[in-house]
C-alpha cells in the first residue's frame, strides 16, 4: 500500500495510496482508482484487496453504472 500514486479524491499524489476501485468498460480502456489513507478514511473507502469476493470493484462513493 505504500506506493505513491494519484489520489482521485483529493486530486494529488499520496505517499500511501491503495487501489480502491476498478472502472470496467465494454470497449476501450477502463481504469483503476487509488485513494490515500486520509481520503479512504474520510470517504469510507475500502482497499480492493479487502472487498468481498462478489464485489463489482466499485468504490463506495463512485457512481455505479445502472443497467
Amino acid at each position: 500500500m505504500n506506493d505513491p500514486r494519484w489520489c482521485r479524491w483529493h486530486k494529488g499524489i499520496g505517499p500511501d495510496t491503495a487501489l480502491v476501485g476498478v472502472i470496467e468498460t465494454g470497449s476501450g480502456p477502463g481504469g483503476m482508482l487509488y485513494a490515500c489513507s486520509r481520503c479512504r478514511k474520510r470517504h469510507g473507502l475500502t482497499p480492493l484487496v479487502d472487498h468481498p469476493a462478489d464485489s463489482d470493484g466499485s468504490p463506495s462513493d463512485y457512481p455505479r453504472v445502472r443497467t
